[in-house]
């Protein structure tokens, strides 16, 4: 078998643990992942982020994995859309 690398995250807890949001309810994840999405540009991007939650379900921290543009016929078929 070939070698493979590692990959390492790291993460500094700037917020104490009594002060962590946690998790109680698929809803709640969601809505906490849109309340940190930009809504100027949520429909611009395609954009991935991943929440970090520990075993207590405390949030650790909200990674952007992926932001890319959107390529430009979405977007003009978008506005066609809205505009009919």
């Amino acid at each position: 078998m070939g070698r493979v690398s590692e990959i390492k995250v790291s993460y500094k807890n700037k917020i104490p643990s009594c002060e962590t949001y946690k998790i109680q309810s698929a809803e709640e994840a969601a809505l906490l992942l849109l309340d940190n999405w930009n809504s100027d540009t949520i429909e611009l991007f395609e954009s991935f982020k991943v929440m970090l939650l520990n075993n207590s379900n405390k949030v650790k921290g909200i990674y952007e994995y992926l932001q890319e543009e959107l390529p430009e016929h979405w977007l003009i078929l978008d506005c066609y859309l809205l505009l009919h």
